[in-house]
């Protein structure tokens, strides 16, 4: 008897088991079910409703608008039409970086360096001073030439008077995109403007012809008397840079056919400030739409006019290279159309402009 009632608790302890086991794998396939479902519905959700950015850091405070220069009612068209694809303006986001342009401050070297600077140009002669920070140098020989360089933000301007020597343009080493590129590096280690930003950049090379004391592009490298290489800096983010004259880069060189020194530079121009681009901060955007209303409202620089009719074909974003020191690295709204038409209009809310700039 006693050996029957064991046999049945036993039999009962067995069944009661095989639930535990049967209900506790029913249990774990259920938690593990129910955790894939909440995980795929959690992320379907950021999917379909991605967390907006952190709100703009604003860390530099209140900006000036981007330094344009002063214009005229007549520089502007008379008609502005929008003609991209269905009308419509492209979205950009709500806010970008803007980086400090800090500039340099003047010492009591700055000068030697200058001089140092431009006998690696060529420049043997001492300067005369334009301005407490501008130095001009002179020379008649092999071509007539100035040079200014101001010497607390290492700008130069170099110009050559090369439609005074015949002989030049007989000289047909014309470098090509490559050899133009090396020399460009060269010329601007020579000078001590090699920052990384331009330092692995490449330029934007024209080939270019004289007609008449003047320069027009010439098809290929076989008809050109000069080759025109233009610097635009590579920036962090990898949107293009522009410059307040259309297709200027911010360091434009043109080097002629000859290899003589003096002969083989023949213009140099350098509107490079170093920007810190560490511990940028950001500031909101306008939106297209409104930026390009404030264009039709008169507001923005139109850099290239074209004609007195443009319809505006292409709208980008970029950043505008300061025309002055102490100053920021911020983005502008590019317009192009027909004609070579350009405008640029500041990117970011009107409301983070210091009220000063709009007087």
């Amino acid at each position: 008897m006693a050996k029957a009632q064991n046999k049945s608790n036993l039999s009962t302890w067995a069944h009661y088991g095989r639930s535990a086991v049967k209900y506790g794998l029913i249990g774990i396939v259920f938690l593990i079910v129910a955790r894939f479902t909440l995980t795929t519905t959690i992320s379907i959700y950021k999917a379909l409703n991605p967390p907006g950015p952190p709100p703009p850091t604003m860390g530099f405070g209140k900006l000036p608008t981007p330094s344009f220069p002063a214009q005229l009612p007549e520089d502007r068209p008379e008609e502005i039409k929008l003609e991209t694809i269905g009308q419509r303006l492209p979205d950009f986001g709500t806010q970008m970086p803007v980086y400090l342009v800090p500039g340099n401050e003047p010492d009591l070297l700055a000068l030697d360096r200058a001089k140092t600077k431009a006998s690696q140009l060529g420049f043997l002669f001492e300067p005369e001073k334009i301005s407490s920070t501008v130095y001009r140098w002179r020379q008649q020989n092999p071509l007539p030439a100035t040079l200014e360089i101001n010497i607390v933000d290492n700008l130069f301007d170099l110009e050559t008077d090369w439609a005074s020597s015949v002989p030049l343009l007989d000289k047909k080493f014309i470098p090509d995109e490559r050899q133009a590129a090396s020399e460009l590096r060269t010329l601007l280690r020579s000078i001590n403007l090699s920052n990384p930003d331009v330092a692995t950049a490449s330029p934007k090379v024209k080939y270019l012809r004289a007609l008449a004391g003047e320069t027009k592009e010439a098809n290929s490298i076989s008809e050109a008397d000069f080759v025109q290489a233009d610097l635009y800096r590579d920036i962090p983010n990898g949107l293009p840079t522009v410059t307040q004259i259309p297709e200027h880069g911010v360091i434009r060189v043109v080097f002629s056919g000859s290899r003589s020194p003096g002969e083989r530079v023949l213009l140099f121009k350098s509107l490079y400030f170093p920007v810190i681009w560490e511990n940028p901060q950001t500031y909101p955007l306008q939106p297209t739409r409104q930026a390009w209303e404030q264009l039709l409202s008169g507001q923005g620089y139109i850099t290239r006019k074209g004609a007195e009719s443009i319809a505006v074909r292409n709208v980008y974003l970029a950043y505008y290279e300061p025309p002055t020191a102490n100053s920021f690295f911020q983005p502008v709204y590019v317009f192009e159309g027909d004609h070579g038409f350009q405008a640029l209009v500041p990117a970011l809310d009107p409301q983070v402009y210091e009220v000063f700039n709009a007087r």
